[in-house]
């Protein structure tokens, strides 16, 4: 038994400290399985330093992973304990990243194809046994898995095969020009900004405060949905009308941004207002029943229980706006539209893709549509100053 007691670390995974004599130690303990599926266990203890012992603990992780594959045998290696493995190494993840991959292995790479060999998977196998046994899978009864999500299943495996060839398990991938299912349409889904304003007034008309801050706070922001749902009150700055983007909620799990960086946004006078009109709608909802506000509570409550919303209530939402309105559009679609407007704004790549926490190109293959449009406006301008031009000759003659 361990004559200290351990406490684990709220800022750095696998690392604890312990009360020395000498005064507050850290260490590292890391449990793994080896490609035999025995489970293994390193650690290290003695560091000063809790940032070091972190730094530690990933360097051991990148040695196990890389000691653990090269005992690999290739030869017997299938392609369901390869899957395994690159999710167990790519330990950078979110966890929602993590268990979206988990899930789509469970369910249907490693029943599909799992039991192949990871050298005998060629395109022929791939098409027949994987891509076209996901076109006959009913999510519902009579509704098929949509192309779109076969396409995402099969960038999975994709970047799968792509990291067996980078660690010499395969030559080649040879799955990567697989033919997918046509998607019918591959372009962004939004809406204009009359269809957006239409919303927002429906919204504000016809549904309760609390439904009308989600609309103009995902018209605004541009923030994703698990970004909103993890909003607690300790991110809104209403005083600098800032906003601080840390984190994603989905169900009641809240993890890291879906690319693990926090990002600070300003917003308008506009939201600042509604914000504030909302916060005392919500301090008076919360006294009803015997609470009062603080600011780790999430930000959107619905107005009937005064508990954290779920996405279902955005969805259920826009089904009603749908009804009202005729205009579709879905929760992510709002994102989709308030990068359009900036971009048809000239508004640059860089900085929209800082407020939405993508990457410039990401932004700019996203919205390449916005691009044309706005190269078609620049030669219409043109045209125009070269027939003033013209009619300045046609003067001075």
């Amino acid at each position: 038994m361990s004559k200290y007691q351990y406490r684990k670390s709220k800022r750095y995974e696998n690392v604890y400290s312990y009360k020395t004599q000498k005064g507050l130690m850290y260490m590292y303990k890391l449990r793994y399985y080896d490609e035999f599926g025995k489970r293994k266990e390193k650690s290290e203890s003695g560091f000063t330093d809790e940032k070091i012992a972190y730094r530690k603990s990933l360097e051991m992780l990148i040695n196990i992973d890389d000691n653990e594959i090269a005992k690999v045998n290739p030869t017997s290696l299938t392609v369901g304990q390869w899957y395994d493995k690159w999710i167990e190494i790519n330990s950078q993840w979110s966890d929602n990243t993590k268990a979206s991959r988990v899930s789509a292995g469970r369910d249907y790479i490693k029943p599909f194809i799992g039991h192949i060999k990871l050298k005998d998977l060629d395109l022929m196998k791939y098409e027949i046994l994987f891509i076209k046994q996901l076109e006959k899978v009913h999510i519902s009864e009579d509704r098929l898995m949509q192309p779109s999500t076969i396409e995402l299943y099969h960038t999975y495996m994709n970047v799968c095969i792509n990291a067996a060839v980078k660690r010499d398990l395969l030559h080649s991938n040879k799955i990567v020009d697989a033919t997918l299912p046509k998607i019918e349409d591959r372009r962004v889904k939004y809406v204009t900004l009359n269809d957006l304003n239409t919303i927002i007034a429906d919204v504000y008309k016809n549904e309760p405060i609390s439904n009308y801050i989600i609309i103009i706070f995902l018209a605004f922001t541009g923030c994703r949905v698990g970004e909103l749902l993890a909003m607690t009150w300790n991110d809104i700055d209403l005083d600098n009308k800032m906003v601080t983007i840390k984190a994603s909620r989905k169900h009641n799990k809240v993890s890291s941004t879906k690319n693990k960086k926090v990002r600070r946004i300003p917003i308008s006078e506009q939201v600042v207002s509604d914000l504030k009109n909302y916060r005392a709608w919500y301090i008076q909802r919360l006294f009803k029943d015997g609470k009062s506000l603080t600011n780790n509570d999430f930000v959107f409550i619905s107005e009937q229980k005064g508990t954290k919303i779920a996405q279902t209530t955005i969805t259920y939402l826009l089904k009603r706006v749908k009804k009202r309105t005729g205009i579709n559009i879905t929760p992510h679609g709002f994102r989709h539209t308030h990068a359009t407007i900036l971009a048809g704004e000239n508004m640059s790549f860089m900085t929209i893709a800082k407020r939405l926490g993508n990457t410039p190109e990401v932004v700019i293959s996203n919205y390449a549509h916005v691009t044309e449009e706005m190269e078609t406006k620049l030669v219409d301008v043109f045209d125009e100053k070269l027939k003033v031009v013209e009619l300045l000759v046609e003067l001075s003659d």
